[in-house]
């Protein structure tokens, strides 16, 4: 249940980026997209990612991310009947806690 994400994508490409990975997703299964929205603001901007790897300018990515979700081209294309969009509840709901299971531990 994972995806790769579009976080890392630069800015400019976002929309596109994240829009290519959704409509390569191979059919079947529960496919996560986790994203980190935001505005760039000014006190967006004095936060930085502490991943090592995190990219630079991190409020813009953020804002793009936001953008391309709510761009018009992205929400035609998450109202193809090849998606379900789910969330949290929906799952629960599906697969019940139960379904749940901690990790082993080290």
């Amino acid at each position: 249940m994972d995806v790769e994400g579009g976080y890392f994508a630069p800015v400019a490409n976002k929309r596109d980026t994240l829009m290519a990975k959704l409509q390569t997703l191979k059919p079947g299964g529960t496919k996560l997209f986790v994203f980190h929205i935001g505005l760039d603001t000014p006190e967006m901007s004095a936060m930085e990612d502490l991943n090592p790897t995190g990219p630079k300018d991190m409020s813009k990515h953020r804002q793009a991310e936001l953008k391309a979700l709510v761009s018009p081209e992205f929400q035609q294309l998450l109202h193809d009947p090849r998606y379900r969009l789910v969330n949290y509840r929906m799952l629960n709901d599906e697969k019940g806690l139960g379904a749940m299971k901690r990790p082993a531990a080290d």
